[in-house]
C-alpha cells in the first residue's frame, strides 16, 4: 500500500515587499517570511538596509521581487506539471516530462518541496 506523504506547510501567498529587505504575508498571524540581509552583517546587529542607489539595492530589490513571487511561481509550476487547467478555458496541456524542461520542472519542484 502506497502511502501519501503530507506536503509540507508553507505561508500561504500573496507575499509582498516592504522595503529591499523584507518580504511579507499580512494578516492575522503573519509577519515577515524573509529578511534579505547584507552579506557583512556577522550578527542582526549589524544588519543594515540597503539605500535606493546604493550598490547593494538593485541586487537586494531583484532578491526580494524574486523571493515575493515563489508562491505563484511554485504553484504556477505545480499546475503545468500536474497537467492542471491553468488557462481557465478548460484546455488541458501536454508536459514533456522526459524532456529538459521536465527534468528542469520536475527538480525545481522536489527542491522546494524539501526532496533534494
Amino acid at each position: 500500500m502506497a502511502t501519501k506523504t503530507k506536503a509540507p506547510a508553507r505561508t500561504p501567498g500573496p507575499w509582498s515587499i516592504h522595503g529591499a529587505t523584507q518580504v511579507l504575508k499580512f494578516g492575522e498571524n503573519h509577519g515577515a517570511v524573509c529578511i534579505i540581509a547584507d552579506p557583512d552583517a556577522a550578527t542582526t546587529a549589524d544588519f543594515k538596509e540597503a539605500e535606493p542607489g546604493s550598490d547593494r539595492w538593485d541586487e537586494e530589490m531583484a532578491n526580494a521581487h524574486l523571493i515575493a513571487a515563489s508562491p505563484d511561481l511554485y504553484a504556477a509550476l505545480k499546475a503545468i506539471v500536474d497537467h492542471e487547467n491553468i488557462d481557465g478555458l478548460g484546455i488541458r496541456y501536454e508536459f514533456d516530462f522526459h524532456s529538459q524542461f521536465g527534468k528542469a520542472a520536475r527538480a525545481a519542484l522536489a527542491k522546494a518541496e524539501g526532496k533534494s
